[in-house]
C-alpha cells in the first residue's frame, strides 16, 4: 500500500494513479489540502476499504484452492502446541 501526500490542486494524479494500479500497488492519494480537518478520517478509511479487498481476494483464493487447515499432515495447531 502506498499513500501520496497531493500538494498541489492543478498537478493531474490521473496518470500516477494508472501507473500504481498497472504495477499492482495500492495507492492513497490525500489531498490536505482540500479538506484539513477531514483527511484523516478519508485515509483510514481508505485504509480500511483497502484491506477488506485484499481479506476477500485471500478468502476468494483458499476457496478456490479448497484449502483446508485439517489436511494438513501433520496439522499445524499439534506443531504450535509443541515444545522444543
Amino acid at each position: 500500500m502506498h499513500i501520496e501526500v497531493c500538494g498541489s490542486e492543478g498537478f493531474n494524479y490521473t496518470y500516477r494513479d494508472k501507473t500504481y494500479k498497472k504495477n499492482g500497488y495500492h495507492v492513497i492519494f490525500v489531498h490536505v489540502y482540500k479538506k484539513p480537518k477531514e483527511w484523516q478520517n478519508y485515509l483510514v478509511k481508505r485504509i480500511m476499504e483497502i484491506e477488506k479487498r485484499r481479506h476477500d481476494e485471500v478468502m476468494r483464493m483458499l476457496q478456490t484452492l479448497e484449502f483446508k487447515l485439517q489436511t494438513i499432515d501433520p496439522p499445524i495447531h499439534e506443531n504450535l502446541n509443541k515444545r522444543t
